[in-house]
């Protein structure tokens, strides 16, 4: 199973999950197998639990978790420096050294463990339909490869061991369930606004779910997952805190100016959306339910983004994604990172005038300029 694994890596074409998928299903999932370990070999049997999950889930869905089980307990994709393409590696790759003591390297044991706890959790709560119902949409409507509800318990900074069996968990939370069946209302359904919301899939695919091109400082990033990133890095984040990022995202795009109200309101009805999820408390002083710029005010326009998104040669953007608060990985602050609470769209001049300071910064700012304008005569 290792050799396998770090054959399928090191192969001249791209990964295929597909091919080691079926390259593993009769020496993993068929009954007792000796599994080469680094430490002698060890008889584990993963034939029950194969078992349970491919008979409680249709075929494509019981595949698609499978395969995406294994690629989360053993793979990631790592960006060479300076900066190059993220490509697929398995967890203890001598790559992972690049940084010392980098917390997201993993032995083969402690893979297979984290494989094997997955698979014993899943057997004891795919009964639940509302568990079946939700592994099935993400089956159909993953916005990143093989996207489950599975996700870190916390981010481990300094060194100590992220990727362990002791941190991995599935997630059956309110976060992944409302973005997915967000997902399954905006994307999946026909409606007249299909088109446009294509394009905010992939915006959001980028800006929600990966890492900026950085090319300086200690940890390079590169269009990589942000949970695969080092976690001392800025960019990393969780993966529910991802999909929470891009259901706000979402929420707020339902409420700029000019929005198509009969769709936005039965988006409310179907409980999908709030306004009340945009966190700036500056923007609900206004009686109106209409996002705004957090540095201008100005509203939004969905005409202009509907007209933008819908121009692929367009080479600027009016419209930013914005963090509230600079990024930096502050794990006492939680204002800081990539999080629901610190993310916001923003206009072109809004982002400009921002700069490297916070939004409360940078109103404090304008404040103060308004405050010597009066004092000085210059503002009538």
């Amino acid at each position: 199973m290792k050799d396998r694994m770090e054959e399928a890596v090191r192969s001249k074409g791209p990964f295929s999950m597909p091919s080691l998928y079926s390259d593993l299903k009769d020496s993993v999932f068929s009954g007792p197998h000796l599994f080469s370990t680094g430490n002698g070999q060890d008889k584990v049997d993963f034939s029950s639990q194969y078992a349970t999950i491919t008979g409680a889930l249709e075929n494509g869905v019981g595949r698609y978790v499978l395969r995406s089980i294994i690629r989360c307990s053993f793979f990631i994709q790592l960006v060479e420096p300076p900066s190059g393409a993220a490509t697929y590696a398995v967890r203890w790759s001598d790559r992972l050294d690049h940084h010392n003591d980098d917390p997201r390297k993993a032995s083969f044991e402690d893979c297979l463990d984290i494989f094997r706890t997955l698979l014993n959790d899943l057997g004891q709560q795919i009964g639940d339909s509302d568990k079946r119902e939700l592994l099935k949409l993400f089956s159909e409507e993953n916005l990143v490869a093989y996207e489950l509800p599975i996700d870190y318990i916390e981010r481990r900074f300094k060194g100590e061991q992220i990727h362990s069996p002791d941190n991995v968990e599935w997630v059956w939370s309110q976060v992944p369930e409302r973005t997915v069946r967000l997902r399954k209302r905006i994307y999946q359904e026909q409606h007249d606004h299909s088109d446009f919301f294509e394009g905010v899939r992939k915006k959001l695919k980028r800006k929600a779910h990966k890492t900026d091109r950085v090319n300086t400082g200690r940890y390079k990033t590169n269009r990589e997952f942000r949970w695969e990133a080092h976690p001392n890095s800025v960019h990393f984040a969780k993966r529910t805190d991802c999909q929470e990022v891009e259901w706000v995202l979402i929420n707020q795009l339902c409420y700029f100016k000019g929005f198509p109200s009969d769709f936005r309101s039965s988006l409310e009805e179907d409980n999908v959306i709030s306004f009340h999820s945009i966190s700036d408390p500056a923007l609900d002083t206004f009686d109106d339910k209409v996002m705004r710029c957090p540095i201008t005010l100005e509203p939004l326009s969905f005409e202009d983004i509907e007209e933008e998104l819908s121009d692929t040669d367009q080479g600027s953007s009016a419209f930013h994604v914005g963090h509230m608060h600079p990024l930096k990985a502050d794990e006492d602050n939680d204002k800081s990172g990539h999080t629901a609470e610190n993310i916001s769209w923003i206009s072109d001049k809004g982002n400009e005038i921002q700069g490297q300071y916070s939004v409360d910064e940078t109103r404090e700012l304008f404040f103060s300029m308004m405050d010597r304008y009066k004092d000085t005569g210059a503002f009538d």
